[in-house]
């Protein structure tokens, strides 16, 4: 994510700390209280440098999937990191109306360069590289990695890594989850890299991988939804 969450972050941390004070300390209330306003007014839409004025453009990539968003609509309000988005937009002081959403492939969202929204949200997991070229917010949550193959594939029936050495692996360009293939199941072959999850997903489909890696909790709503047989 960009900076627009880490903002948020500080401003909402120097509100609890005032919260916090002692009532025997008004002195240290008062200041707590001076910083924490400081901060909140530096997060104002009329403070902050924006894409488009008065306006809080957020980017995803596209597919959109549950949990994470409904009905491939980021702007519903629908799955977790749509409200998160949302919920950020209430804390800044932008109206729903004010939240405009924009298409950014996930592997662009932390590519160095211009960015073209003021915070994407895209299960993005926060690496030392990346961290180099964008900023990030607190992380809302952590996932490992699932390998997903058909019930079909000899890979259904793998109880180690080791058991994957010799599969051909599917996995979206830019995610951790290449590498994780590259780093921890070290396959014979070269994994096949997608330009984005529904080219990743039909390649399991159509059986040009044997399986594919992804975060567990995108395992579990293609297992459950959109790969039935896998």
């Amino acid at each position: 994510m960009a900076r627009l969450p880490l903002l948020l972050v500080i401003a909402l941390l120097a509100v609890g700390v005032a919260a916090c004070g002692s009532d025997d300390d008004d002195q240290s209330t008062a200041e707590a209280t001076a910083t924490a306003t400081t901060a909140a007014d530096a997060c104002s839409p009329d403070q902050l440098s924006l894409v488009n004025d008065g306006q809080l453009t957020v980017g995803t990539d596209k597919p959109a999937y549950p949990p994470y968003f409904e009905d491939d609509d980021p702007s519903n309000g629908k799955g977790f990191e749509s409200a998160v988005a949302y919920a950020i937009a209430e804390q800044l002081g932008f109206a729903e109306d004010a939240v405009k959403w924009t298409v950014v492939p996930f592997n662009a969202s932390y590519a160095p360069g211009e960015k073209k929204f003021d915070f994407d949200i895209n299960q993005i997991s926060i690496t030392p590289k990346r961290a180099q070229r964008v900023d990030f917010s607190d992380p809302y949550y952590t996932a490992p990695q699932a390998v997903v193959s058909l019930k079909s594939s000899p890979t259904a029936d793998a109880t180690s890594l080791a058991d994957l050495a010799d599969a051909k692996l599917g996995v979206q360009i830019g995610t951790t989850s290449l590498d994780a293939v590259n780093d921890l199941i070290k396959p014979s072959s070269q994994p096949q890299v997608f330009n984005d999850s529904n080219d990743t997903v039909r390649a399991l489909k159509t059986k040009r991988v044997d399986a594919i890696v992804v975060d567990l909790p995108t395992a579990f709503y293609l297992t459950a939804a959109e790969i039935p047989e896998a």
